[in-house]
């Protein structure tokens, strides 16, 4: 009756996963895919939670840092996007811009992120350089 009982408690559990993350960009952009940064995750509806700050800039930086996409991949054969976070960073040093995102129900597999700014002139972006970090957890 016991193991019965045992065996019970432990096929309801809830299944949950979580991915810690960072990353430096010191153009503009960062691709965890080619890095080889890949974060295994289990099914389940998936939050991005996270900050980003400025650890400095080069002389001829921008008045203002560009706004980060994060964007959120499914790594198989055919890359799937699976959330999109964009986010402006605080021109201030090393203070801290927090985010999340509920990116509602993925599938168990590997993730990867691509990180990036948008395009400038000169291919260089903002002159901002960016550092972030957070979580990607599904429950």
């Amino acid at each position: 009756m016991t193991v019965g009982f045992v065996f019970a408690a432990f096929s309801h559990r809830a299944v949950a996963s979580s991915a810690a993350y960072s990353f430096t960009m010191l153009l503009r952009c960062v691709n965890g895919e080619k890095n080889k940064t890949l974060h295994p995750l289990d099914a389940g509806s998936l939050t991005i939670s996270g900050t980003i700050w400025v650890t400095s800039k080069v002389a001829r930086a921008t008045a203002e840092p560009d706004p980060i996409t994060i964007r959120l991949y499914r790594s198989s054969l055919f890359n799937s996007e699976i959330c999109t976070v964009t986010v402006t960073p605080d021109r201030v040093f090393n203070k801290k811009t927090s985010f999340t995102k509920s990116c509602g129900d993925v599938e168990a597999g590997t993730y990867f992120f691509i990180v990036s700014k948008p395009d400038a002139i000169d291919k260089l972006g903002d002159g901002w350089h960016i550092q972030g970090s957070g979580a990607l957890v599904t429950k």
